[in-house]
């Protein structure tokens, strides 16, 4: 059985800045537009968009190490962990994925082009990396699920973009169940939708049909257990 915990807001809510002890003293200022989990959970990244910065804190909210304090970097949109050690960034107005390690933050490498990968326009939402190697990629422009090889030399659409079941309208937030499963809220479609690893339709859950929220729209979605 799939348990899951969704979260719904009004369209003018958005992403509330996490608050941590430690984190918030060092780093004045400091509001986090996204967050990941490290492959073993111990690890929390936090990226601003606004100050240029990405920290990584552990589970207590000390803070390990961080990017763009010494080193000034593109205001970073979202943020993945490609190891436990290691943090993949995108950026806006660029296609480009970036890595930082915590053993030289200082240094960053550019790893991929997602337009020549994908051979299209995208604007990254969301990365997540899977156990598996490869990484899924939420395309806020295309509505899309894209799914590019561990090596980023292929590319493909996983999930499409459209509307009703099986099919992503303005996807929010997608997360990977420990079993491989890939779960999408939507702010207009069925609030939340299930697929398999191959990007298969399973399920959905919330109300009936798309439109029937009445003003609330799914924003977010976490997997409590399988």
């Amino acid at each position: 059985m799939l348990c899951f915990l969704g979260m719904a807001a009004p369209s003018y809510s958005q992403l509330n800045p996490m608050e941590w002890k430690s984190a918030a003293s060092r780093y004045s200022g400091f509001r986090p537009s996204h967050l990941a989990l490290s492959p073993t959970g111990d690890r929390i990244a936090l990226a601003d968009n606004i100050t240029g910065r990405i920290l990584v804190i552990d589970y207590r909210g000390e803070v390990l190490w961080g990017a763009g304090e010494n080193l000034k970097i593109e205001p970073p949109l979202t943020v993945a962990f490609d190891s436990e050690n290691e943090i993949l960034f995108t950026a806006a107005n660029t296609s480009l994925v970036f890595k930082c390690r915590e053993n030289e933050p200082q240094k960053i490498d550019t790893v991929a082009n997602l337009e020549e990968v994908f051979k299209r326009k995208i604007s990254v939402k969301q990365l997540v990396k899977r156990p598996g190697g490869d990484y899924l990629i939420l395309d806020d422009k295309s509505g899309s699920i894209l799914r590019a090889d561990s090596s980023w030399e292929e590319g493909q659409v996983l999930i499409s973009g459209g509307q009703g079941r099986g099919k992503l309208w303005a996807p929010s937030l997608m997360t990977v169940d420990f079993s491989g499963k890939i779960l999408v809220t939507d702010l207009k479609n069925y609030p939340l939708q299930v697929f398999d690893g191959n990007g298969k339709f399973l399920f959905y859950g919330g109300w009936d049909k798309p439109g029937l929220e009445h003003g609330w729209e799914a924003t977010a979605v976490a997997v409590d257990r399988t």
